[in-house]
């Protein structure tokens, strides 16, 4: 299986002025449709900078202070109390709480790291399952682990002793996971294929599964908002949400034992929005944690000089979370924001859908996402497109009501321009006489046609011969 196609251009292919009645305006300022990827909280936000500034003064100046540190890739104990007083009384996303938390340079670093310690607890156990459709980034064991086909082609043999299942096919999970496997991977939300989160049936299957064969069950956040859905991480809501349950029973009550009950990862890699715009991750265990291997401090992979900077930036970010209980109104500013867009956006004729998880959003249209893309440039806007029609919205969780507004009427600038562009484009065969290409292919075309009738008349030709001659 190979990559789809891109579609083509509906649109025209230059940058070109906005159309007629278009809304923008000069010198807007610019903003990111998935800023929250980046940073929880505005870029920029005070307060993280002057934490940043002081842990860069506490070490004399030095930003790479810790970069031989011998004790750097192990169990952050600042970080995990902080953790833990920014779940509060949550539901945890790890087993028993978090016991250990590790800091990376990126999470792909740290998804094969887990991997790696999850084969070193069992030598027996050693395949990794993975769900069909998931993207868990780009070095070796990541593309392997990633059930997407255009993530293999041309990358050579994959790394051995991994597998894939359908991501709703509970049966086939529960066949392939016996005692040779080490671990599942799964990620909560598939945004590749627009925001598709896992049934909350699948993630209990997983635990259930995990829990009876002895494998970690690892969890891939890493492209998920820190506090998106308005819980720490979108994998312990999921499971427990009252509102995924009734809408797919349908309206009325719920009983509270048809709820699903909370469920616990053994590892879990969180990344976006927690590092204030740097690159890094960090690797959560609970109660089946494990220790890092002991490597040389001076071992590249393992002394990276950023990491110092690093840790303060999650620290200041995770500080100010606690301080502004920041969580506190997420889960509402997220409905508002959805409903807002959907409202704003369904007069728009080539709007074919809108999916949401929290502040998770996808938006499906009948342009090439390429083209919508490009238009947004001219509007200030930066979009992420996550197929070929289709694209991912992840503002920051913080985003007051006046940035969610101003977000909203950027697209839907963007996708009016992009319906009048349709709206007032020249058919092709009316605009042939002003486009030197469309004229070269005609003449390509007329000239193989012309040669196909004058190879059809000089086999006529032949034909009328020999029925002439008796000889032949």
């Amino acid at each position: 299986m190979t990559e789809p196609s891109e579609p083509e251009s509906m649109l025209p292919t230059e940058d070109v002025a906005p159309t007629s009645g278009s809304s923008i305006e000069e010198d807007l300022p610019w903003i990111d449709g998935c800023a929250g990827r980046h940073s929880f909280f505005p870029a920029g936000d005070q307060a993280i900078v002057a934490e940043m500034m002081e842990s860069v003064r506490a070490g004399g100046g030095d930003p790479l202070r810790d970069r031989f540190l011998p004790d750097q890739f192990r169990d952050d104990r600042e970080l995990s109390e902080r953790l833990i007083r920014w779940i509060a009384d949550r539901p945890s996303p790890v087993g028993n709480g978090v016991t250990q938390s590790m800091l990376f340079a990126s999470p792909d670093q740290a998804l094969e790291a887990a991997i790696t310690w999850a084969r070193r607890r069992d030598p027996s156990a050693f395949k990794i399952v993975s769900l069909v459709g998931s993207d868990h980034g780009r070095t070796a064991a990541c593309r392997t682990a990633s059930g997407r086909p255009e993530l293999h082609d041309g990358y050579g043999p994959m790394v051995a002793g991994f597998a894939h299942v359908g991501a709703g096919d509970i049966d086939r999970l529960r066949q392939v996971v016996d005692e040779t496997v080490a671990a599942v991977i799964l990620s909560p939300v598939n945004l590749v294929d627009g925001v598709v989160a896992l049934d909350p049936e699948l993630l209990s299957a997983a635990r259930q599964t995990c829990d009876q064969h002895g494998a970690l069950l690892i969890v891939d956040e890493s492209t998920l908002c820190i506090g998106a859905t308005g819980e720490p991480l979108t994998f312990s809501s999921l499971a427990s949400s009252r509102s995924t349950l009734a809408s797919r029973g349908g309206a009325g009550e719920i009983a509270d034992d048809e709820v699903p009950q909370p469920i616990a990862a053994d590892v879990l890699i969180a990344s976006a929005g927690l590092f204030a715009g740097l690159p890094g991750a960090l690797m959560l265990s609970g109660s089946q944690g494990f220790a890092a291997p002991e490597h040389p401090p001076s071992e590249p992979i393992w002394a990276d000089p950023t990491l110092s900077v690093t840790r303060s930036a999650v620290l200041a970010t995770l500080s100010e979370m606690i301080r502004r209980d920041s969580l506190a109104k997420v889960a509402e500013r997220a409905e508002g924001f959805a409903r807002d867009l959907a409202q704003t956006i369904s007069e728009c004729s080539l709007v074919r859908d809108l999916s949401v998880c929290g502040l998770t959003l996808a938006v499906q249209t009948d342009v090439p996402a390429a083209d919508l893309v490009r238009l947004a440039r001219q509007h200030s806007l930066s979009l992420q497109p996550i197929d070929p029609t289709g694209f991912l919205l992840q503002p920051p969780p913080s985003l007051n009501d006046q940035g969610c507004r101003r977000l909203i009427d950027r697209i839907a600038g963007v996708l009016r321009d992009a319906e009048r562009g349709m709206a007032t484009e020249t058919p092709a065969s009316h605009s042939d006489e002003t486009n030197p290409q469309a004229q070269a292919d005609h003449e390509i075309a007329d000239q193989e046609v012309n040669a196909e009738a004058d190879g059809v008349a000089e086999a006529d030709r032949a034909v009328e011969s020999a029925s002439a001659d008796p000889t032949e």
